[in-house]
């Protein structure tokens, strides 16, 4: 296999949003009427985007636009600058993933207005070529359109891209894309449990781990003898 692209989720993967993530999924659950909601029930929500938090609320379709809003705005005016931050080594990975050549591509169940905001937030948004995210134009994960999307618009073949992410949909997103799927397990937010019945391709660390190990052009024999990178 020749890396040509790498695709990242972006939280969880590239930037360490859980908790903030955790603490505006909690909000919204005593918002939405849930009084007693528990962090438990938040955790089940990770990695949705706002739409369909909105439609496990039973808030219809015609309604979400107008929450959307709102929940974007208060995730980039609070939770995310009072919680998320990016991961260590990410920026660097990315800038050694640029100079080998390689593209970077970003997918994510995040709006566009969230995206943008957290690409600057963490200073890693020059570094990214394409970045797809649910817009309302693409099916999101775990379905595979948003790979796809960013595969075509990078130009390579998708035999020659590794797609990183952090939670069952991810695996589930990129094997209906027919990529191979990196899944992190020490930073992401998913259950590894589920995780793990889902048998993605790889586990890792973090997503700084497979970047030095791409950039670095060396395999390792328990996880990545597979590569070779051009």
């Amino acid at each position: 296999m020749r890396v040509e692209a790498v695709i990242f989720d972006l939280d969880g993967t590239l930037v360490d949003s859980r908790q903030a993530f955790l603490h505006q999924n909690l909000d919204l659950l005593k918002e939405f009427g849930k009084r007693d909601a528990r962090m438990e029930e938040a955790i089940s929500l990770l990695g949705q985007s706002p739409s369909q938090i909105l439609s496990t609320f039973g808030i219809p379709k015609s309604e979400h636009e107008k929450y959307v809003a709102k929940i974007d705005m208060s995730y980039i005016n609070y939770y995310m600058k009072k919680y998320a931050k990016p991961f260590s080594g990410v920026s660097q990975c990315l800038k050694k993933l640029r100079d080998k050549g390689i593209r970077i591509g970003v997918a994510t169940n995040t709006t566009r207005e969230i995206l943008e905001e957290t690409l600057k937030w963490v200073k890693i948004k020059d570094l990214v070529n394409v970045a797809v995210c649910a817009d309302g134009t693409v099916k999101e994960k775990p379905e595979p359109d948003m790979l796809l999307q960013v595969i075509e618009k990078l130009n390579v073949s998708s035999d020659k891209v590794i797609y990183v992410g952090d939670t069952e949909l991810d695996v589930l997103a990129a094997k209906k894309a027919g990529l191979s799927c990196f899944i992190t397990v020490s930073s992401g937010i998913g259950r590894l449990e589920n995780i793990i019945n889902l048998r993605p391709d790889v586990l890792i660390p973090g997503a700084s781990w497979v970047c030095r190990v791409i950039s670095a052009r060396c395999g390792n024999e328990k996880y990545l003898s597979h590569l070779n990178i051009r």
